[in-house]
């Protein structure tokens, strides 16, 4: 299912792209601080995403976000802007995963021509309710795809995006190296592949905080929609680069997804529950074809 936007008067995209990703991410508090519905249990097959048609799918699109959640969101913004300024004049074309409402749609330069959103949850989707539609769709020129599906499984062609960006998304998919391989595969050559994502804290060592990440992810993936507290995300994103990585020892045997991975920061977002604090943000980048 494929929305096409038509053009609005522009809009006070950010303030409502915050509320809208508290909507969908971050309205359970305490021991369930992260709901990533944009991608929550984000299935394997299309199929499994027809899941998302069930009362459940329409209440993840429609619950208010929290004070503390939207403050998380204005937190974080500083750190969302710096990562998009990685999205240059040679961006035309952009793919996002679990787009969800359209929170990060305000942070866009005006530079990309098409924008393809994609997530599970067709009630995200919505004409009617989608944020993306009313944000970017204002832009003069530009053109915006709204698609339902899972990350697993990207329904585009090899090589046709500049770029991919994806926001606390690999907390919560089955199968993150899959996700990568698809976000590789659709990259054209040169291709860069924007994220940020909450992680297992600790670099080395299991950690106090690893432990109780460890602990609790079971309960955490019951009342938080399949989000995982202890996935060590950055280790996966280096490792795609590399190949080798200690926190990844299973990898499938397979050349490096990625060239490189520059710029990559750990940092502890402020004033968030401990449990979801440890986040990673970088750039991946697709190796050029060779002349």
């Amino acid at each position: 299912m494929i929305l096409r936007a038509t053009r609005e008067e522009e809009f006070a995209v950010r303030d409502e792209g915050l509320r809208a990703e508290s909507n969908r991410r971050h309205f359970f508090t305490g021991i369930a601080p992260c709901v990533c519905l944009a991608c929550s249990r984000a299935p394997s097959s299309v199929q499994a995403a027809d899941d998302f048609t069930s009362l459940g799918g329409a209440l993840f699109a429609t619950q208010m976000g929290s004070k503390a959640s939207q403050e998380y969101e204005q937190r974080v913004y500083p750190r969302k802007q710096a990562l998009f300024t990685h999205l240059d004049s040679s961006c035309k074309e952009v793919l996002e995963i679990g787009v969800g409402k359209g929170a990060n749609f305000g942070l866009y330069p005006a530079t990309v021509a098409s924008l393809t959103g994609i997530d599970p949850n067709p009630f995200m989707l919505s004409a009617k309710k989608s944020i993306a539609r009313r944000s970017f769709e204002a832009r003069a020129g530009a053109n915006v795809a709204l698609v339902q599906g899972a990350g697993e499984e990207l329904p585009f062609p090899d090589g046709s995006f500049d770029a991919v960006v994806a926001t606390l998304v690999l907390c919560s998919v089955e199968d993150p190296w899959k996700v990568l391989a698809e976000v590789s595969r659709v990259l054209k050559p040169g291709g860069r592949f924007l994220f940020m994502e909450h992680v297992r804290s600790g670099q080395e060592g299991p950690g106090v905080l690893g432990l109780v990440q460890d602990i609790l992810d079971p309960l955490q993936g019951v009342v938080a929609a399949g989000c995982h507290l202890n996935r060590r995300t950055g280790d996966l994103i280096l490792a795609s680069a590399s190949g080798t990585s200690a926190a990844t020892p299973a990898l499938p045997s397979a050349p490096p997804l990625f060239e490189r991975v520059e710029p990559f920061d750990r940092f502890d977002a402020e004033g968030q529950s401990f449990l979801i604090a440890p986040h990673v943000a970088g750039v991946a980048w697709k190796k050029k074809e060779v002349a």
